[in-house]
């Protein structure tokens, strides 16, 4: 009989740790597909404004939280981007992040490499400036990287790039 109450309160401690664990998580988890309330708040807690003022095609995640995005716009909340733009986790854009000539054309892809810095692909021919015939890869800063050679480039745009 000892041994049945045993398994008996075991079993409701079990219940009543799962029970906890599902209400924790319910009670500070967001639910799938719920709008983050945190992006793009600024530091005076009021909302972020206009956005990117033209159209997304493509994004990536950065090791640190951040995100790159790739298309058709060239400003993002009134600041100058060249069609590639980097935001803190928290929706700001990032300042250290320096690319307002960026792509001459629509950048349709993004991929980030294991060292942090960023290929881009798409319909454009140059980035800041420099003949890059639709694939780039851009440094940690959103400088070009010189070093990353294509020789000739492709003969038409690139629409998606796996690292």
């Amino acid at each position: 009989m000892k041994a049945f109450l045993y398994s008996k309160n075991i079993t409701r401690s079990y219940l009543l740790a799962i029970s906890l664990l599902f209400a924790g998580s319910a009670l500070f988890a967001q639910a799938p597909a719920s709008l983050d309330q945190r992006f793009g708040v600024l530091d005076n807690g009021q909302k972020a404004g206009a956005g990117f003022q033209n159209v997304i095609y493509a994004t990536a995640i950065m090791s640190d939280g951040s995100l790159i995005a790739g298309g058709q716009f060239t400003r993002y909340e009134n600041t100058a981007v060249g069609r590639v733009a980097k935001l803190t986790p928290d929706g700001k854009i990032d300042t250290t992040f320096k690319c307002p000539i960026g792509a001459n054309s629509a950048v349709t892809s993004v991929a980030v490499q294991p060292d942090g810095k960023v290929l881009i692909g798409g319909a454009f021919s140059a980035y800041n400036n420099v003949g890059r015939k639709y694939l780039a890869r851009i440094n940690t800063d959103g400088s070009l990287d010189t070093s990353f050679k294509i020789g000739r480039g492709f003969n038409n745009r690139v629409y998606s790039i796996a690292v």
